[in-house]
């Protein structure tokens, strides 16, 4: 056990390999192994808060509460435990560099044959940029792109990506050379065609369709071969028809608050996700209100909007014939898929400030600390609205009032004084 995601316990695939062909024994293989997983670095940056909601870290208060703020959690993968060390607020690149350097610290020595980079629908522009701040900060000679599995893409949301990397130890396993990709190599041609009699025609059964042929608007095809395997596309599936009914609340809200900002974001997850269940068309379309969006044609927004909605509710029916059990399971103890039990129109609750975390309170903090280094007079006016509807330990509602005290006198640097003799 790894306890770590697939990609860094492909690191210690490749390990096992090379010990293997020196000839260990397997019971040596994995003592061995157990000793260098400590040694095995993986993170990943998440685009939005989702991902902390989605596996049960936060409450719907709080996941609101972030998504408000716009953070970008850290997290740390190890011994099977998830964990979010840091956070950024702002500018999701500069969210991508302060992931970087936090993952790759400057202290370290890691193993430079290699560093895996996994990735949710991040840009080519993006990937090119990531590799250059990665070698910035060590000369490895091998970055390695890998694509998330659809199951990761959906969890943790498009924009989102990981580093994986090796210290260096005692023993050189030299890696290099089993990852290292040889242009040269072809797939060999077989010597001989094999034939196979076919029975005649009138002695063939007809081939019962499939479950996911009988999908309208689902390009199986597509799908399967983005997911790795029916098996993943199912379960990719699944937790798309789960979040249907969010998804389509979160867009009617934004689209009536004429919050267009938002809307397009939440629309180019659509078009991701879609993408990767194989509705080709409204992910065709998601893209259009998406570019719409970016370019400020409301227009075109105002008068496709609701044929899109329809498309993705549209879905509902026919996927619940492939997962009735779902539907059964959520009826029988009145409750629904924690994407579903999201509503961006409920306030978030008043929780206490044990529940949230020093890690969350010193992300609020730095929210406020970035407002205030810019002298964003809006971001912060709704960061303290925000945090309004929460209450904290008496240490922490001292200095929010001192905080707002400053705000309203519009001293930023008092602010920012008052912030750092927190750190």
């Amino acid at each position: 056990d790894s306890g770590m995601n697939s990609s860094a316990m492909g690191i210690m695939a490749l390990l096992a390999y090379h010990m293997s062909n020196q000839g260990l024994t397997p019971g040596n293989i994995i003592g061995e192994l157990n000793n260098i997983k400590q040694h095995v670095h993986c993170s990943f940056v998440a685009s939005d808060t989702g991902v902390l909601f989605r596996r049960g870290f936060v409450g719907k208060g709080l996941y609101g509460f972030m998504q408000s703020i716009g953070m970008m959690p850290f997290m740390l993968v190890k011994d099977n435990v998830f964990r979010m060390d840091r956070a950024h607020f702002g500018d999701p690149w500069k969210g991508y560099e302060k992931y970087i350097d936090y993952a790759l610290p400057k202290f370290i020595k890691p193993n430079l044959d290699f560093v895996f980079v996994t990735y949710a629908d991040v840009s080519e522009d993006a990937l090119e940029k990531i590799q250059k701040r990665i070698l910035g900060r060590f000369p490895f000679k091998n970055v390695i792109f890998q694509k998330a599995c659809a199951a990761m893409s959906l969890s943790c949301g498009p924009g989102a990506f990981g580093i994986m990397y090796l210290d260096e130890t005692e023993h050189p396993y030299n890696i290099e050379k089993l990852v290292v990709y040889h242009e040269d190599v072809r797939d060999s041609e077989p010597e001989y065609e094999i034939k196979e009699e076919v029975p005649p025609a009138a002695t063939v059964p007809v081939k019962e369709k499939e479950w996911y042929e009988t999908i309208d608007g689902i390009d199986a095809g597509v799908a399967i071969e983005s997911s790795g395997s029916e098996e993943s596309f199912k379960t990719v599936l699944k937790i798309f028809y789960k979040s249907i009914e969010q998804k389509a609340k979160e867009l009617s809200l934004y689209y009536d608050q004429g919050n267009f900002e938002d809307y397009t974001i939440k629309v180019h997850a659509l078009k991701s996700s879609a993408r990767l269940v194989g509705a080709m068309k409204l992910s065709k379309d998601a893209e259009a209100l998406e570019m719409a969006g970016k370019s400020g044609d409301i227009s075109f927004i105002r008068e496709n909007h609701q044929a899109m909605l329809d498309e993705l509710l549209g879905f509902k029916k026919p996927l619940s014939e492939c997962f009735p059990d779902e539907d059964e399971a959520a009826a029988a103890d009145g409750s629904a898929s924690p994407e579903e039990s999201v509503s961006s129109k409920e306030q978030p609750a008043v929780v206490s400030s044990r529940d949230l975390g020093e890690i969350l309170i010193k992300s609020m903090y730095t929210a406020l600390e970035a407002g205030a280094g810019e002298k964003n007079r809006e971001f912060l006016e709704k960061t303290f609205k925000e945090m309004e509807d929460y209450s904290f330990a008496p240490k922490h509602t001292i200095i929010i009032e001192k905080l707002k005290d400053r705000f309203e006198k519009a001293d930023y640097e008092g602010m920012e004084i008052i912030l750092k003799d927190i750190k």
